[in-house]
């Protein structure tokens, strides 16, 4: 506006001056004038236009919908704690044999490029790990200080739409049949952060998503399908940061067929779940989440004794950002 004003004086003297100056002179600076009226106007009108588009929020507003993206800079470094309680009950022989595993694991996030469909390419480094399991056969902890500093690329859309995870076999760890075998990267990195809505989205309105993916366990190779509707609640303030709060719902199938010590194993389930989680909009990053699931499953045992085996798992996920 001060660059607007300092032209029209300059252009104002100017005029005033030419007024002792021969009339053809005077014509073609006239026409200067307002030339550079002209176009002195449209810049301060496409400044006020650009000042005013600076000034909206890119994220939109509640009231014409709220645009939710992931947003990691090159210097942020996004730093989460994952503790997992998974309490198992197994009825063989007319006997329920019950089991728990607990695992603690804190992780880093760190954006190391963007690749050319806009997706960011992330390494995923642990940074802590420790598992419990509880079994009839007596308690017992792991030792994974070997996977300490561990990485994998990791490549997820604004979104939250994972695209890529390369090298899972870089970090694996062996449970013990009793807590589900080998596991590697997949289990312990899919879907870590929660998928947000394609477009934009206001207060009580939901949306849906749905997943397919594959985990080995105690030497079945098992297929998971789940949908997911995630809606809407509110805003709240968490940890000084402006947050959205949302509600999922979660229901899926599970099948899947292995050997174990010889036998033909196969198994079929459903799963139910629920979770709450938070989304610092204006900053673009997922803040924390609480989960509970159930599984009901049956496993049948083909061999010499056919057996077959009911099994129900409760498993309870928090999250939270440390920073």
């Amino acid at each position: 506006f001060i660059d607007f004003v300092l032209i029209f004086y300059y252009l104002t003297k100017k005029q005033l001056s030419y007024l002792t100056k021969p009339m053809e002179e005077k014509m073609i600076k006239k026409t200067k004038f307002r030339t550079l009226l002209i176009f002195s106007l449209f810049v301060l009108i496409l400044s006020i236009l650009i000042g005013c588009a600076a000034k909206k929020p890119f994220w939109g507003n509640p009231k014409t919908g709220l645009i939710l993206m992931y947003k990691l800079s090159p210097e942020q470094v996004w730093k989460y704690s994952t503790t997992t309680d998974l309490n198992q009950t197994m009825e063989m022989m007319n006997q329920s044999m019950e089991s728990s595993v607990n695992t603690l694991m804190n992780y880093s996030i760190k954006q190391i490029g963007i690749d050319t469909a806009g997706n960011y390419i992330t390494r995923i480094t642990i940074d802590t790990l420790s598992t419990k399991l509880k079994s009839p056969r007596g308690e017992k902890s792991f030792d994974f200080s070997s996977l300490i500093g561990k990485s994998v690329k990791f490549v997820v859309s604004p979104k939250g739409e994972q695209i890529e995870l390369s090298n899972p076999d870089s970090v694996k760890i062996d449970l013990g049949p009793m807590a589900g075998g080998v596991r590697d990267a997949k289990t312990f990195f899919q879907n870590i952060l929660p998928e947000l809505p394609p477009n934009p989205i206001k207060i009580g309105e939901s949306w849906t998503s749905e997943k397919s993916k594959k985990e080995p366990r105690s030497g079945m190779e098992i297929n998971i399908n789940s949908k997911t509707t995630s809606t809407l609640k509110g805003f709240e303030n968490i940890n000084g940061m402006d947050c959205l709060k949302i509600v999922s719902q979660t229901t899926g199938t599970l099948e899947g067929s292995g050997e174990q010590m010889g036998r033909q194993m196969d198994i079929e389930g459903d799963i139910d779940g629920s979770s709450t989680w938070y989304f610092a909009y204006k900053k673009g990053i997922f803040v924390k989440m609480s989960s509970e699931q159930s599984i009901e499953s049956t496993i049948t045992v083909s061999g010499q004794a056919n057996m077959t085996i009911p099994m129900t798992q409760e498993i309870k996920i928090e999250i939270k950002l440390l920073h």
